[in-house]
């Protein structure tokens, strides 16, 4: 079975006696980061039964854009199993009525990706294929967890301080 996580940090050179040198002024803030946190966690507490996927994807537009940055509608978070992407998919955006979306149930493993950018949404593939860029330039994060939705609970399976106990 797979999971699937990831987060956004910043790097700041081994040269460089300021942690924020090089990063536009407007970035010196962890507001850029924090957002994808928040939305993250708002998405994962809508990931419920009885909800829906665009519980999720609403849940996430409406943290980052309320921050005034953009999900990006290219990449989706995805169901989770014996392979790595599985149905369904779970935009960053709201694309159609909440009704028209998978149902949430107990059972379901979903990878919850909030993937947004500073400037504009769109996307470009770089040259090598692999590396994908925005458009305009603008810095871009990705925060994700993999979680198990129950009758009761969500339980984030990718969770860095959960304790492996082995029986």
């Amino acid at each position: 079975f797979h999971t699937d996580m990831a987060r956004t940090f910043w790097v700041r050179s081994p040269k460089s006696k300021s942690p924020f040198r090089g990063i536009p002024s407007e970035f010196q803030t962890p507001k850029f980061l924090k957002a994808g946190r928040e939305a993250l966690k708002m998405a994962i507490k809508a990931a419920k039964p009885g909800n829906r996927v665009g519980h999720i994807s609403a849940a996430i537009e409406k943290e980052i854009r309320k921050v005034c940055f953009s999900p990006v509608e290219d990449l989706t978070g995805h169901g989770v199993g014996k392979r790595l992407h599985e149905e369904p998919q779970i935009p960053c955006v709201l694309r159609k009525p909440i009704k028209k979306t998978p149902l949430l149930q107990p059972g379901m493993t979903l990878a919850i990706e909030v993937i947004y950018t500073k400037g504009k949404p769109a996307l470009i593939l770089a040259e090598d294929g692999w590396t994908v860029k925005t458009a305009d330039g603008s810095l871009a994060a990705l925060f994700e967890d993999t979680i198990l939705v129950t009758k009761r609970a969500q339980i984030i399976l990718t969770n860095l301080e959960m304790e492996l106990i082995v029986c």
